[in-house]
């Protein structure tokens, strides 16, 4: 079943480049969208127990912060988890932030880490849906919370994905952070999961997200590191 996926995965990356449109054995999500039925609360505890997603935040010899993320959660849950992270390296001279392998997800995380590195009210990301709406996503205003100012290093791989990609393409292109690492995986679209069969869903893209800025995306393209370290 692994095998019939990967080359199914792979037969549709050959024809169309994109990396989101897959399809993934999953039989308990695929009864979730046969049914219209999403288990967020099944999700959110899991999250809950990964501390979503921030696996790792410490302060290395130096007083250099170290923040390790593998995925982008959504907000609704995930605030708290996120300023406990960020608060903890407040104080710090200068930031790490490990997206190696970050499978990305919520565009709202992208907004809470960019509102903490950036200007409140900055465009950060326009999506762009094929039926014909386009969402601008903004840093939030400013407010109480401190804004980090020192330098930030954002470390990437080949495995780091769409959210982790976008907020490094943002990072990058506001030049406040250094990227070091390897090109990204080049995801760039927006998509979201359907039903196909009652064990199959299949992820199709129903959009493209630029940065304002310079009205250009990453995808198929990845984004190259301003330092490239190659594999680790």
């Amino acid at each position: 079943r692994n095998e019939f996926v990967q080359k199914l995965n792979k037969l549709l990356f050959h024809y169309t480049s994109d990396k989101h449109l897959s399809v993934e054995y999953n039989p308990n999500y695929a009864k979730e969208l046969e049914s219209d039925r999403d288990d967020k609360e099944e999700q959110a505890e899991k999250e809950k127990r990964e501390n979503y997603g921030f696996e790792n935040t410490r302060i290395l010899a130096g007083n250099v912060g170290y923040i390790k993320l593998k995925y982008f959660a959504d907000t609704s849950n995930s605030k708290n988890a996120a300023y406990k992270a960020l608060e903890s390296v407040r104080d710090t001279k200068s930031l790490i932030l490990d997206l190696g392998g970050n499978s990305g997800g919520s565009g709202s995380m992208i907004q809470l880490l960019c509102s903490s590195f950036i200007q409140g009210g900055e465009p950060l990301l326009q999506i762009i849906y094929k039926h014909g709406d386009t969402v601008t996503l903004k840093t939030y205003p400013d407010t109480d919370r401190f804004l980090y100012s020192n330098p930030i290093f954002i470390f990437c791989d080949r495995n780091t994905f769409s959210a982790a990609e976008a907020f490094t393409l943002i990072m990058k292109n506001r030049e406040r952070a250094i990227i070091i690492g390897d090109t990204t995986a080049g995801a760039g679209n927006i998509a979201g999961p359907h039903f196909l069969t009652h064990d199959f869903i299949i992820t199709i893209p129903v959009g493209k997200i630029v940065d304002p800025l310079t009205q250009k995306g990453w995808e198929g393209t990845g984004i190259a590191p301003d330092i490239l370290t190659g594999k680790p």
